[in-house]
């Protein structure tokens, strides 16, 4: 089968939209949200776009999900599209990008307004699953340590003649696998861990945001 390079790939899936490299930059938007001044940094990439506010708190939008990164492979198609959609609703990037700043202040001083409450429904749904936690984080330790323990003792048969280099290949790939395996299952259960934080958190913003403000 013949390799194919990332330029193959988009023509294949019809993602080859050109979008022709730059040097990033950044824009300053200054606005009042109820009263107060607020200060926002959109970077533009070739390669992304992304908020963050600087005043009157600072704030990464990748914290709530916001800011632009498409996938590599449709990074043209990704940003065309984007652009066409705006331009259908009458507004430009930085129209979008200003909303987008709204959105965000008004998200994270919810957040900020609320943070007591949230935190302690966090506590208790970390709480409830902490012992499973623990139970992986000890799996993932010792089937680290044993991997390490079989590789050295491995090369030790090896080393002596005890075994053939391809059934110490076979051996050690096996001890990688186990370890590999358990890592993976203690790793996606943090990672569900951080979804369910996320949840509640944005669950509880979204409850206590005005209808408006949600919106935006």
């Amino acid at each position: 089968m013949a390799h194919l390079n990332l330029n193959d790939v988009q023509r294949l899936l019809k993602l080859d939209a050109a979008h022709p490299y730059f040097e990033s930059r950044e824009e300053l938007l200054e606005f009042t949200v109820d009263g107060v001044s607020v200060k926002a940094v959109i970077s533009y990439g070739w390669r992304c776009e992304t908020i963050k506010l600087v005043e009157p708190f600072h704030v990464d939008g990748a914290e709530y999900g916001l800011g632009f990164e498409p996938m590599l492979v449709a990074i043209g198609a990704s940003f065309q599209a984007r652009n066409r959609s705006l331009e259908a609703l009458g507004l430009t990037v930085r129209d979008y990008w200003m909303q987008t700043a709204q959105k965000l202040y008004r998200l994270h001083s919810t957040y900020l307004k609320n943070k007591t409450a949230i935190d302690q429904e966090q506590q208790r749904f970390t709480k409830r699953i902490s012992d499973q936690l623990a139970m992986l984080e000890y799996k993932a330790k010792i089937a680290t340590e044993s991997f390490k323990l079989g590789r050295a003792t491995l090369r030790e048969r090896l080393k002596d003649g005890g075994i053939q280099k391809r059934e110490y290949q076979i051996q050690l790939t096996s001890f990688r696998v186990e370890v590999a395996q358990s890592q993976r299952g203690f790793q996606e259960f943090q990672d569900y861990i951080n979804r369910g934080m996320m949840n509640i958190k944005m669950e509880f913003i979204k409850r206590e945001m005005p209808a408006s403000s949600n919106e935006l």
